[in-house]
């Protein structure tokens, strides 16, 4: 396709999948800042070799007169859980909707004021949310957006984190900034007659 690029990635047996694929996160996020700002985030896929991949047991969509927003927290907390319940059913894949965010807008004259960079904020973030895929960084109205995947329980947390100590001081996330709940960008959507859709993809256990 045009205007697109694609990157294979090869790595030898017995490899941790989930730790490379979160280390090889991170470095894409570190490249991001040094790619055009027309440039969208890099996307990780994983490809699995026609001899190795599981096939569904069966699939199904759901879709409805929602948004993709009110339609995800229906998936989320009522359909992915009975899915999950049923007897048999080892895993369940969802493609369409998106992920609520967790949204840092950062007070630049606070940082400024306690000499904060946004690459230390980052560096704690990312001590705390090791195992996160998606943390990215984007500029809005002047301001610094750091933004990344996480359970809104979370936030109250992450506002805690200590980004700086100065002296007796220890300076908080959320001394300077302000964090809150949204959701991801949508980059795409999936619809079936006019209306947000998710197709379901789900999966015996071994041995089934």
């Amino acid at each position: 396709l045009q205007n697109r690029g694609t990157i294979r990635v090869e790595f030898v047996r017995d490899t941790r999948m989930n730790f490379a694929e979160v280390q090889l996160a991170e470095r894409l996020n570190r490249l991001q800042k040094d790619l055009p700002k027309s440039v969208m985030n890099p996307r990780i896929a994983q490809q699995i070799p026609d001899e190795f991949e599981q096939k569904p047991a069966f699939e199904f969509g759901v879709y409805g007169d929602l948004s993709a927003f009110e339609l995800k927290k229906i998936v989320d907390k009522e359909i992915h859980p009975f899915l999950k319940s049923v007897n048999g059913i080892d895993d369940i894949q969802i493609r369409g909707g998106v992920d609520p965010e967790i949204k840092i807008n950062t007070n630049m004259d606070k940082l400024n004021k306690y000499n904060i960079s946004i690459e230390e904020i980052r560096r704690k973030i990312n001590q705390y949310f090791f195992n996160k895929k998606s943390i990215t960084l984007t500029k809005e109205h002047g301001e610094i957006v750091l933004s990344l995947t996480e359970q809104p329980e979370e936030i109250l947390n992450l506002q805690e984190i200590i980004i700086k100590v100065m002296g007796e001081k220890k300076i908080r996330l959320k001394e300077i900034a302000d964090v809150y709940l949204g959701n991801e960008e949508i980059r795409s959507e999936n619809r079936f007659q006019g209306y947000p859709n998710f197709a379901f993809q789900a999966y015996k256990e071994a041995n089934n």
